[in-house]
């Protein structure tokens, strides 16, 4: 039975001797086995060196007792430049500790000439280690590589990052040191991770870290820092290996930030934002409070007729009444009295039992104080019908919202409360008067038109073009020349006034219209955009959207098709969204903003008030201005305040809006606010033509002197 050879390999051997007889033996033996060789010689180490240095070697074969080049010196080399090409001596005769001490050196065998079986079993041992050793340097390569990559990972992750061993810190990054206060690492080995926990958290956190794998989802921590602070902190565990050893990975998330916001939006979400008094439900829980110690007295307060007002002079002359009202309430109370806006014209004003004893001056005080009481709108003024009901409380109330429906249904006669209830009317020196129509829209006013009147007004105006496209400019506080506008889409009447968006948009949308005024806008915009772009006139409009805009899935669509078509860069646009809207359609809105920035275009968030949304979703929002309405019918001064600081926390632009004179000027720019907008700096216009190139910045310290005035 013929004797079956391997299958043929490629072998690359570096033969070093001095006898070509043997060469070639050996050489013959191996072609014998199956292995198609590449042979070389050489006889001098520079020579070998060279080689070694440049070629890759599967086998050295090496004479011993070669003058030029010892077989020690060889296998010495190979070490040296830490390779796993195998070394097998061969030699005549050699002395046993010569053997042992090449072999202590290296060398993997030694092949007695003459005795040639030995060779092929003794090269394919050795090949077969050698691939071995070569995939173990390999692995341990790759390995360096992957840990070299994953710590420069770790190290560029904004997430804090530790690796800890029996409670010790084994390492950590950048973000993590920084969480906790420490410039290096090595101050950070030396504190055991339980002592960066508070002492009220410590129990619980060892529980935790006992148990890391259910804790891997994080849990809030009152830390330490290395300065002594006390911070929360949001920490996660997960068990690891590593190295063979078992760690915690630790991730750790400074949450201050979010607390702070957190604290900050429950105070707008008590705060009714037009007065800055407390809204209806923080009231309900003040009034709960005192229904605990009875003896309380709670003034109930409603403007009748507001609507009639509102039709007579305008929503914004009714905003300045409502805003008085708050201002004289508190200027009447002081610190004595708990001041809420319930809704609409209706007021409350809640006294303990402390404060109790001064409710009959205050109600004296109350009722001066609606009977000098006049709503204005240029030359027209009217006296409100107000009406005042004093309720004393006491155990035998049922509840807070019995109290409350009393005490404002005020369109019908009181019931009976366990104290008779003193009910003043204040009666109006004249009945409300209704002001002049708006013909374009009929004979009522434009803020109280049936839905079916503002839909034909609208479709008559989207079909007959006659919407008017104005734009305002933005103007930047420190002075940067950023040519940004709003662009309002106003609807006019025959008296040549202009109804807002912001009077006729809930009946757009009410009345299904508000996609189509949506569509109308956006592409007017960027038909004028892409003009003045042309002729070298740059400009970045904000376009406010109705709230169907976010479940309107082809607008967006449109609106890039339309941009390609006018050769305009997606990035002079920023799409505004209602705060209401957005909360009213959450997964809608993501999508929607997701969508918009993939395409190019900024995001702003119109009317923020900090109430409608909470820490989570305005940081997940990724919005990059937030507006904020000042003046009549915006926010007042505290409730502004609160709002600026939010955004700032949240590390975005505040766009104030509404500016209506220069007192409010300083405060903007201490607060921090980047851009304004209001009639006081420019009324909107037909074109892009303010000139952003004449602002001036004083000084480094004062704020922007806006070119308003010299524009005339």
């Amino acid at each position: 039975m013929a004797e079956t050879k391997p299958a043929n390999k490629n072998l690359r051997v570096l033969i070093l001797d001095d006898s070509p007889d043997d060469a070639e033996q050996a050489s013959g033996l191996l072609r014998q086995a199956g292995y198609v060789l590449k042979t070389q010689r050489f006889e001098t180490g520079v020579a070998l060196e060279t080689s070694l240095d440049r070629d890759q070697w599967d086998l050295i074969l090496c004479a011993h007792g070669l003058a030029n080049l010892p077989a020690r010196q060889v296998v010495d080399l190979v070490a040296h430049k830490k390779l796993v090409t195998p070394v097998i001596v061969l030699a005549r005769r050699i002395a046993d500790d010569d053997m042992r001490q090449l072999m202590r050196a290296g060398a993997r065998d030694v092949i007695i000439k003459g005795q040639w079986g030995r060779l092929v079993p003794a090269v394919e041992r050795e090949l077969a280690v050698a691939a071995e050793r070569r995939a173990w340097a390999e692995a341990r390569e790759s390995l360096h590589h992957l840990d070299a990559r994953y710590r420069s990972m770790i190290e560029a992750s904004a997430e804090a990052i530790s690796y800890v061993q029996d409670g010790m810190h084994m390492d950590a990054n950048v973000a993590y040191l920084r969480v906790f206060g420490y410039d290096k690492l090595e101050d950070l080995k030396e504190v055991p991770l339980l002592n960066l926990i508070d002492k009220q958290d410590q129990a619980r956190f060892k529980a935790a870290l006992r148990k890391p794998e259910g804790a891997d989802k994080a849990q809030e921590y009152l830390v330490l820092t290395a300065g002594g602070n006390r911070i929360p902190v949001d920490v996660a565990m997960t068990p690891l290996t590593i190295n063979g050893e078992a760690c915690v990975q630790v991730v750790a998330t400074d949450v201050s930030k979010r607390k702070a916001l957190e604290t900050k939006l429950q105070s707008m979400h008590q705060r009714d934002p037009l007065t800055g008094l407390s809204n209806r439900t923080h009231f309900l829980s003040s009034l709960g409070e005192t229904l605990n110690t009875p003896g309380g007295v709670l003034f109930g307060i409603s403007v009748n007729r507001l609507d009639a007002l509102n039709q007579a002079l305008g929503h914004t002359a009714c905003d300045r009444l409502l805003v008085q009202i708050a201002r004289q309430l508190r200027e009447l109370t002081g610190n004595q009295a708990i001041l809420a806006r319930i809704t609409g014209g209706q007021f409350a004003v809640l006294l303990d039992a402390k404060a109790a004893a001064g409710a009959e001056p205050l109600s004296t005080k109350l009722k001066e104080m609606f009977a000098a009481l006049t709503a204005s709108q240029g030359d027209r003024s009217m006296k409100p019908d107000v009406t005042l009901q004093q309720f004393n409380l006491d155990a035998q109330h049922k509840g807070r919202q019995a109290i409350m429906d009393r005490v404002f249904k005020l369109d019908a006669q009181p019931a009976p409360v366990a104290v008779p209830a003193a009910k003043v009317a204040v009666t109006p020196t004249a009945a409300p008067t209704p002001v002049a129509a708006i013909p374009a829209l009929g004979h009522e006013p434009a803020t109280r038109r049936a839905s079916a009147d503002w839909r034909e007004a609208l479709q008559t105006a989207l079909a007959q073009n006659q919407m008017q496209l104005l734009f305002q400019p933005i103007i930047n506080l420190h002075g940067e020349p950023r040519c940004f506008y709003e662009a309002q889409l106003m609807l006019p009447t025959l008296e040549g006034k202009v109804v807002s968006p912001s009077e006729y948009m809930p009946s757009a949308d009410a009345a299904g219209l508000g996609n189509k005024i949506n569509r109308s806008l956006m592409l007017n915009v960027i038909d004028l955009l892409s003009k003045y772009h042309l002729e070298g006139r740059p400009g970045t409009v904000f376009v406010g959207l109705s709230s169907m805009a976010v479940q309107d899935n082809a607008l967006l669509t449109a609106i890039q098709m339309h941009m390609k078509a006018a050769s305009l860069d997606p990035a002079s646009l920023i799409l505004q969204l209602d705060e209401t809207a957005l909360a009213m359609h959450p997964d809608a809105s993501l999508n929607f903003i997701q969508k918009a920035r993939e395409m190019g275009m900024g995001i702003a968030m119109d009317r923020f008030t900090g109430q409608a949304l909470g820490v989570e979703a305005l940081t997940s929002l990724n919005v990059d201005f937030f507006g904020v309405h000042c003046g009549t019918g915006g926010l007042d001064e505290e409730s502004l305040t609160t709002a600026i600081d939010i955004v700032s926390e949240l590390e975005r632009m505040v766009l104030a809006k509404g500016i209506e004179d220069a007192d409010i000027f300083s405060m903007l720019f201490a607060r921090g606010v980047h851009y304004v907008q209001g009639d006081y700096l420019q009324a909107a216009s037909p074109g892009l033509d303010y000139s952003f190139e004449a602002e001036q910045t004083l000084a480094s310290d004062e704020p922007l002197v806006p070119n308003w005035r010299a524009a005339g």
